[in-house]
């Protein structure tokens, strides 16, 4: 669809990422989205508990969107909020929106993230609402929150975006929730997220087929975002980027979940990432882990998701049924901290089949930024046979005490889990007399997170 809509151009091929061209400075409309995003907190909220979008989106089909199409001062217009919701969630449906504009519109009418001062902001609403009223002196420019629920006048032929639209508006909660938290608008992680955009195009690119945007770090879902957000810009930069190919880059959001990536599929992406980028790069940065569906979201169905799938696929394809785990050593960075940390405790437990089966493999103190090995000189901390029909994986869990002696307590700060299973593939250990020394990196997921780092031995059994 994107070729239909934007002159044929001869499609770039970068080879690095600073080759990859974007024609919108997404830092500045990525705060601009967060703002947004807290304005329309109350039709997210009312949205995710089921409300119908029937009046919400007649007022943006029939009203807004032959509004802009004809409006042609240079003086820019500023939508009513529910409109602008409900404009930006087509938007974020690329194909539908532009298709759908210029089947009525004969051309995709554009939107941008603007950055307007107080001053300017209301002078735009202003003068929307003046010609609103003109045009439409029947329906209020401002909607109050019960009326924007309720069946419009004329719903004799229910528009089919309402239903192209219902499901993913029933989700925004749940990335609402992904961004909610303060380091989301720092300025020195949105900078690094739109790099790391950038990377993930070139990415697409040239590995299209062995990387999946199943599940994504929240940074670059956000800057996906903003990008998206100025549709012409997009299919532009899209069409040059890949031509008429389906990697493309496009998101369901009405069915993405937000919940951790496997350990499996975490490392299996990660290992493409630094392929491209370096052993020193990796996907999933601080601040940039998924937090989960928020409590009460709307599931998008089935008992499978893509995600799970993909986490399954990329298991079952190791190809080794068991093996043998000796750890040498365990290594705690970047602790994140109100209080001045320089202990930690950390824990390996071998998980069996449900929550309530699991073994402790090896418990251990040392100082934050040292590897801790066994009491003896190259004695191991501990071992364990890991079966795939028995085992979940191994989770490594880090503590801090707090208090003196008898009156200390033990506080979790981070639990990782990982497969060794993976390993055999990855590092060619499919012999039973071969037995390899393996370093994992557990990466910071979460903001707080601190980073893993586990030596064992691996044998194949």
């Amino acid at each position: 669809m994107l070729q239909k809509l934007v002159t044929m151009s001869r499609t770039q091929v970068p080879t690095t990422w600073k080759d990859v061209i974007i024609n919108v400075d997404l830092h500045a409309p990525a705060f601009i989205y967060l703002d947004k995003l807290d304005t329309w907190k109350e039709f997210i909220q009312s949205a995710a508990s089921g409300q119908r979008l029937s009046r919400i989106v007649y007022r943006y089909e029939q009203l807004w969107l032959p509004l802009l199409a004809n409006w042609t001062f240079t003086d820019k217009l500023e939508p009513p909020s529910d409109v602008h919701w409900i404009w930006h969630l087509h938007q974020l449906r690329t194909d539908n929106y532009s298709s759908y504009c210029v089947q009525r519109f004969g051309r995709v009418l554009p939107h941008r993230l603007r950055t307007l001062r107080p001053a300017q902001l209301a002078a735009a609403v202003q003068r929307t609402a003046d010609v609103w009223r003109q045009c439409y002196p029947g329906e209020p420019f401002d909607l109050s929150s019960g009326e924007a629920w309720m069946t419009p006048a004329d719903d004799s032929a229910p528009s089919h975006l309402v239903d192209v639209l219902t499901d993913i508006a029933r989700r925004e909660i749940d990335f609402s929730y992904q961004v909610a938290l303060p380091h989301m608008r720092d300025a020195n992680f949105l900078y690094a997220a739109v790099e790391r955009y950038r990377k993930l195009l070139l990415v697409r690119r040239l590995r299209a087929g062995e990387f999946s945007t199943t599940a994504l770090p929240v940074d670059i879902l956000l800057m996906m975002r903003a990008h998206t957000l100025h549709p012409t810009q997009f299919i532009g930069d899209m069409q040059r980027l890949f031509g008429d190919s389906a990697a493309a880059l496009s998101m369901d959001w009405a069915s993405l979940e937000y919940e951790a990536l496997s350990p499996t599929a975490l490392y299996q992406l990660d290992n493409i990432w630094q392929q491209q980028f370096g052993r020193n790069q990796t996907l999933y940065v601080a601040g940039s882990g998924p937090r989960g569906r928020r409590s009460g979201s709307v599931s998008c169905g089935g008992d499978e998701t893509a995600m799970q799938k993909s986490s399954r696929d990329l298991l079952s394809s190791a190809g080794v049924e068991s093996c043998d785990v000796t750890f040498t050593s365990v290594t705690v960075d970047e602790v994140w901290s109100r209080s001045d940390v320089k202990r930690i405790s950390v824990e390996a437990r071998l998980l069996g089949q449900n929550s309530f089966a699991r073994e402790t493999l090896f418990s251990v103190s040392g100082s934050i930024g040292t590897p801790i090995s066994g009491a003896r000189s190259g004695a191991a901390l501990g071992s364990a046979h890991f079966s795939v029909k028995q085992n979940r994986g191994i989770e490594v869990a880090v503590f801090r005490r707090r208090g003196v002696l008898c009156f200390s307590r033990k506080r979790t700060l981070t639990a990782k889990t990982f497969n060794p299973m993976q390993y055999c593939s990855m590092n060619g250990v499919k012999s039973s007399l071969a037995s390899e020394s393996i370093k994992v990196i557990l990466p910071k997921v979460t903001y707080t997170d601190p980073k893993i780092t586990v030596t064992f031995n691996l044998q194949v059994s």
